[in-house]
């Protein structure tokens, strides 16, 4: 029968993060002693993150964790000390101690934590340790946690923490954020106290934060109380102290506890409310705008309109500086994701019984987070396709005089509002033939709509939901349920799928996304009496060309750009827009409104009837049928309450 252990819920969240920094450090490790079984470096850092999650979770309690870090710590000891090498036996050991450890992780924060069964792998452990000589036997009774011998010690430093604090006060000393960081210590006392069974202790502690939280500083009259209250919670604490087992031991959980109370986290469920609230403002500032506007048309009293205006533009101000901010808060690097691909290529490598390099080039570029969040379950798909299809077995890449171990690059780089992404195989690319002779069989198109197709609608097949290539399911693909997901995920937050293949060669598929899910700068432009929306990032300048300037280069208008040559394409016709009312086309004079878009390394001018403003706006994705139209990256609310269309600059050439 399983035994369940109650945590505080605010420890479980911070144990929770810390170990998952650990496990991935660990996990980086034994990669790098994959390839370099020698690496001392990576050995100890191995050894440093299995120690460190051992010594958090004893203070945590979760005894599963404490029994096989502490095996596993001992494995790592003997590796470190030259008394066991790393090899075949021995890496597979601890990489299933790592994913053992990440499924205990994902429980910590459950109601109740389950306990898991460690009997084999602890047998496993046991004996590669008993073969460098170390007889003792390691599968031992789970130790138990003195919760209050380590309550105890780490109290301990707040206590005096919180005295040498309030003597200074009562000396005349500053309060200047006193009462804040006051505070912290009291937080993570009260915590600690409750959930190691101090209910007398947590009452006090209560009673003093209660005190504290009520002042907008603390004064002397507060700090002479809570010296006496401190005095007696050190005499409390006294009958609880026991003596350390281990100084070393005590020092690493004051030191932990120390960070939780210094640290000041923002929930991701924080953040999105705060997204919200901006979107909101941005939508209000644009009503208000068109209000002004409006206002303007109906000639009222200017010093009303003028006080209006002021108001507006203070808006405009704090509303732009507002949705800087968050969205520099929400920034992570999708580093944080390219880091698990390394592990996930080797064990998908294994399993297929290839060899495959993975290259990661842009994980520097910054990323909403929530972009990250779902770009998850493409790249790993991405990643299933490159090993499983793209790479070839060793021996038929040295059939092909191509060198024994594949390669998947997969890089990352920011271009205007987007991100783009690529994950490149040197495989065998995909045959156009062989994929419409697939769909064929499994009933995805007809042989009148196959023989109607060019070859790269051909190839775009394979993002067909139930498509696979598969003889049959493996454990890696075959399934059918693959690429089509990419492709749904990418649209339903407004990005974009492209593939492209070489035969023999290589595989190249890019995604582009948004930089951010929420609120989107762009410039409002009309065209035939309809307006569209240009993302702002992607835009360099805009211009006025008078029409005399316009000449004709290789069979393209075109017009003198500083020191080379605009290319002109007229958004109307980029849209397939049927002649209609045509500001442009009034008469033969005038200048031409041109939008300077920025594509890469590429520059071209688009030409619109006339552009109207700069706004602010919450892009929400275009779904079935017009998802499909790779010109529209989405839509928008407007302030006075109509729609437009959001145009994708890397969709329209």
């Amino acid at each position: 029968m399983a035994t369940g252990y109650t945590i505080t819920p605010e420890l479980k969240k911070q144990f929770a993060a810390s170990m998952t920094g650990h496990l991935d450090g660990l996990e980086k490790a034994l990669l790098l002693l994959e390839k370099n079984p020698g690496h001392d470096t990576a050995v100890h850092s191995a050894f440093r993150a299995i120690h460190s999650i051992k010594g958090e979770s004893d203070y945590i309690g979760i005894k599963d964790i404490i029994a096989l870090t502490h095996e596993l710590e001992t494995l790592m000891d003997e590796v470190r000390t030259g008394k066991l090498q790393i090899e075949d036996k021995i890496l597979p050991l601890l990489f299933e101690g790592l994913d053992i450890l990440r499924e205990m992780n994902r429980h910590v924060e459950d109601e109740v934590y389950p306990e898991q069964d460690l009997s084999s792998i602890l047998e496993d452990i046991a004996k590669a340790v008993s073969a460098s000589g170390k007889t003792e036997a390691r599968v031992k009774k789970r130790p138990e946690v003195n919760l209050a011998a380590v309550f105890a010690r780490s109290a301990s430093q707040h206590m005096e923490y919180l005295r040498q604090t309030a003597e200074s006060i009562v000396q005349g000393g500053s309060s200047v954020n006193a009462g804040e960081k006051i505070l912290r210590s009291l937080n993570t006392l009260h915590t600690s106290a409750n959930y190691a069974g101090f209910t007398r202790i947590a009452a006090r502690v209560k009673e003093m934060k209660d005190r504290v939280e009520k002042v907008s500083s603390v004064r002397k009259n507060l700090a002479s109380w809570l010296l006496a209250q401190v005095s007696a919670l050190e005499k409390a604490l006294s009958e609880t102290a026991a003596k350390p087992r281990e100084k070393k031991a005590a020092i690493e959980y004051a030191r932990m506890l120390d960070v939780l109370g210094e640290e000041i986290p923002v929930p991701a469920e924080k953040l999105d409310s705060f997204l919200t609230r901006t979107s909101e403002l941005s939508i209000a500032k644009n009503a208000l705008n068109n209000l002004v506007h409006r206002a303007a048309s109906a000639r009222v009293d200017a010093k009303w309109l003028n006080e209006l205006k002021k108001v507006a533009a203070g808006i405009d101000k704090v509303s732009d500086e507002f949705e800087h901010e968050v969205m520099n808060l929400r920034l992570v690097r999708i580093n944080s994701l390219f880091n698990r691909l390394p592990r996930l290529v080797r064990d998908l490598s294994r399993q297929a019984g290839k060899k495959v390099e993975l290259i990661i080039t842009g994980g520097e570029t910054e990323i909403d987070r929530k972009v990250i969040e779902h770009l998850v379950d493409p790249l790993i798909h991405m990643i299933r396709n490159a090993v499983d299809h793209g790479i070839e077995p060793p021996s038929e890449r040295i059939a092909k005089d191509k060198p024994e171990k594949g390669t998947i690059t997969v890089n990352a780089c920011q271009e205007g509002s987007r991100a783009v992404i690529q994950v490149i195989d040197d495989g065998r690319g995909i045959h156009a033939d062989e994929i419409g002779r697939k769909a064929l069989e499994k009933d995805i198109v007809s042989p009148r709509s196959l023989e109607a197709m060019s070859e790269e609608e051909k190839i775009n097949l394979v993002f067909a939901p139930g498509f696979s290539t598969a003889g049959k399911p493996t454990s890696v693909s075959g399934r059918g349920v693959g690429l089509d997901i990419v492709k749904n995920n990418i649209r339903d937050m407004g990005g974009s799928v492209k593939l492209s293949t070489e035969p023999g060669v290589a595989t190249r598929i890019t995604l582009h996304v948004p930089l951010s899910m929420a609120v989107q700068e762009v410039l409002m432009a009309e065209v035939s009496g309809a307006t569209y929306a240009f993302p702002f990032a992607s835009i360099l300048e805009t211009l006025k060309v008078a029409r005399e300037k316009i000449r004709v280069i290789n069979k393209e208008e075109a017009v003198s750009y500083y020191e080379t040559v605009l290319v002109l394409k007229y958004l109307d016709e980029i849209l397939g827009i049927p002649p209609g009312n045509q500001l442009r086309k009034k008469g033969p004079a005038g200048d031409l409104d041109v939008i300077v878009l920025a594509l890469g390394s590429q520059v071209i001018g688009i030409v619109v009837d006339r552009i109207i403003s700069r706004e602010g706006v919450l892009t929400k994705p275009l779904y079935d049928p017009l998802a499909g139209i790779k010109e529209y990256s989405g839509a928008a609310l407007l302030g006075d309450g109509s729609i437009v269309l959001v145009l994708d600059p890397t969709g329209m050439f």
